[in-house]
């Protein structure tokens, strides 16, 4: 592995990892600021934030609705679209 390369996979990995403690730090003020006041639950801390992003990027990520290669998922012919 060349010089350049450790440095871009150490370059890539930091900015991941700025990037996510950004966006649970966004998580976690969007719920401190929201649902207290509207649900009555607790707020949550930065490390609560970090744990609440991982389980949503678990449970709902990686998931598309449309299909990759842009075909319909339901098989449509020509007969019903002749109406």
């Amino acid at each position: 592995m060349s010089q350049d390369a450790v440095v871009f996979c150490i370059g890539y990995a930091t900015g991941i990892s700025i990037a996510y403690a950004v966006l649970s730090a966004i998580v976690m003020w969007l719920w401190n600021n929201t649902l207290p006041d509207l649900f009555g639950l607790n707020k949550v801390t930065f490390w609560q934030s970090v744990r609440l992003l991982l389980l949503v990027g678990i449970l709902f990520g990686g998931r598309s609705c449309s299909p990759s290669s842009g075909e319909s998922p339901i098989p449509v012919s020509s007969q019903s679209l002749e109406m």
